[in-house]
């Protein structure tokens, strides 16, 4: 998502040699692929907070201003994304990401956080006598 965003900000000076959509179709793979809910909502809320808001943001506000979808020169002033590198954006992320941050957050209801304790930490658990506590 990090390559992403640098690539759409430096549109001279590309990152990678993939597009914008490829890196952030990757990205959403990656993210799809944590297992765990509480660190999918959280990611995704990191995600949504740091990349994607903003973008929506100004995309919504282009909107308002305009009456329809913007044109493309338009899109790739604001943006950075040309008119279906645009729609390809949306697509991905209403199906993708919207879809998994809100199963992660239903499943997160359902699972049970599994805690595991290190034997270090074992020393802190035992009680201490209230002659040990006198030492102290």
């Amino acid at each position: 998502m990090t390559l992403w965003h640098k690539q759409l900000i430096s549109a001279t000076n590309p990152t990678t040699n993939r597009t914008a959509n490829e890196l952030f179709d990757s990205s959403l793979i990656y993210y799809n692929q944590i297992q765990i809910g509480i660190v999918k909502q959280n990611l995704g809320t990191l995600l949504w907070h740091t990349f994607l808001r903003s973008r929506i943001g100004t995309l919504t506000q282009l909107i308002e201003k305009i009456g329809k979808i913007p044109k493309d020169r338009l899109c790739y002033k604001e943006l950075r994304l040309n008119e279906k590198d645009l729609i390809d954006f949306l697509e991905q992320l209403s199906k993708n990401f919207f879809n998994t941050f809100i199963e992660s957050i239903y499943n997160q209801l359902n699972e049970i956080p599994i805690f595991n304790i290190d034997d270090v930490w074992e020393v802190n658990i035992k009680p201490i006598s209230s002659d040990q506590l006198g030492m102290i």
